[in-house]
């Protein structure tokens, strides 16, 4: 009987590459991870592809991070902006006010 050859589970392997591309990424990142991920991507030629792909998306995400942050910090400014002007806005007009009855 002819031994048979099954496709692994696509969304198994992307979630295993993004695990490996986590671990290997990571601060205490080791030998023994690396040989293990060197392991998995010899067991098939879609866990390669699929990490691959994988590291393209994190260099992408990695890349656009500043950018990312720089528009967070501009919305919250422009957060706290709504938030504080019409105050200010009474302290300039009680200070006129002052200011005109002196």
């Amino acid at each position: 009987m002819a031994e048979e050859h099954r496709l692994p589970d696509a969304d198994q392997v992307d979630r295993e590459a993004s695990e490996w591309i986590a671990r290997l990424n990571a601060d205490d990142a080791s030998d023994s991870d690396r040989a293990d991920y060197e392991a998995w991507r010899r067991t098939h030629p879609e866990h390669a592809r699929a990490y691959d792909d994988m590291c393209v998306i994190w260099r992408r995400c990695t890349a656009a991070g500043p950018l990312v942050r720089a528009t967070a910090f501009g919305e919250s400014m422009h957060e706290v902006a709504q938030h504080r002007w019409p105050p200010l806005r009474r302290l300039l007009t009680v200070l006129r006010s002052i200011r005109r009855g002196q």
